[in-house]
């Protein structure tokens, strides 16, 4: 079991929900409508 009783269980839960933790995340490029994004990693 990952907590050691229901109390430590839904503190946890309402932390994850309550966002005060989270996931690592890197945010993604925006490129203009139309953009190849496979041209930034050709050579020349």
């Amino acid at each position: 079991m990952p907590f050691c009783s229901q109390r430590c269980k839904d503190i946890d839960r309402n932390r994850w929900l309550n966002e005060e933790y989270g996931l690592p995340w890197e945010p993604e490029v925006e490129r203009p409508e139309g953009t190849d994004p496979s041209a930034d990693n050709r050579g020349g």
